[in-house]
């Protein structure tokens, strides 16, 4: 590799983008496991979507969270926390808090 300021920058670029990916596929193996055993046994939908919005996916955490809604999960404490900070301003999160009478203010 080049040792000149361009050349730096885009090894430092890819690194970056690579640790990015790695943080990535780590983060997604609680809740992947946790929506796969949800296919043969009761797993708390809120908590998968936490779980997603931990991992950063912020169409699975609300594709999680809208199901906990419609089975009358007492979501509505987790909702404010910081947990679903991911997905915070997303219109399908605004429908949620609109659902369950919530404002998006903290």
């Amino acid at each position: 590799m080049e040792n000149n300021p361009a050349s730096r920058e885009i090894a430092a670029a890819r690194q970056e983008a690579d640790a990015e990916a790695a943080f990535r596929k780590a983060a997604r193996i609680r809740p992947d496991n946790m929506a796969r055993q949800a296919q043969t046994t009761y797993v708390s939908p809120a908590g998968i979507a936490a779980a997603y919005a931990r991992a950063r996916e912020p169409a699975l955490a609300l594709d999680w969270l809208e199901k906990a809604y419609d089975e009358h999960e007492p979501i509505v404490t987790a909702l404010k926390g910081r947990t679903f900070d991911a997905v915070r301003g997303e219109p399908r999160y605004e429908a949620i808090l609109r659902r369950v009478k919530l404002s998006n203010e903290r």
